[in-house]
């Protein structure tokens, strides 16, 4: 982008807007994402209880920075299961199948547009 602003096709205000925009759309999501983490903590006292306790212990033996980046802690487990009750994209990208697909039973033709419901799929499963 910068080559653009020196071959002046775009001006370096439009350089800074976008990057503006980009910085703060992400910013958005991701804390959008991690506040539910929050309300879902706040929603379930013993779920709070046993993580706060877990971190204490991880923080009193000095190993709190590999507590929060082991994938197997009960906070990893916490910021897993939020994603999965909000997750940040609903619906997947629309695809469409290259091949004609077998789906437990239901044949999927080639060429078939579809989206992904994740929501569907993670909370609303009856089955």
């Amino acid at each position: 982008m910068h080559s653009a602003v020196a071959a002046g096709e775009i001006s370096e205000e439009q350089l800074l807007q976008t990057l503006d925009e980009s910085l703060y759309a992400n910013l958005d999501v991701t804390t959008g994402g991690l506040s539910w983490n929050l309300v879902f903590l706040a929603a379930h006292p013993d779920v709070q209880s046993r993580l706060r306790s877990e971190v204490a212990e991880a923080e009193a033996k000095g190993e709190l920075n590999g507590y929060i980046l082991n994938r197997s802690s009960y906070v990893a487990a916490c910021v897993l299961e939020s994603s999965r009750l909000r997750p940040l994209a609903a619906f997947s990208v629309p695809q469409a199948a290259p091949t004609a697909r077998d789906v437990d039973g239901y044949i999927i033709p080639a060429g078939t547009s579809f989206i992904v419901d994740g929501y569907a799929l993670n909370v609303r499963n009856e089955a």
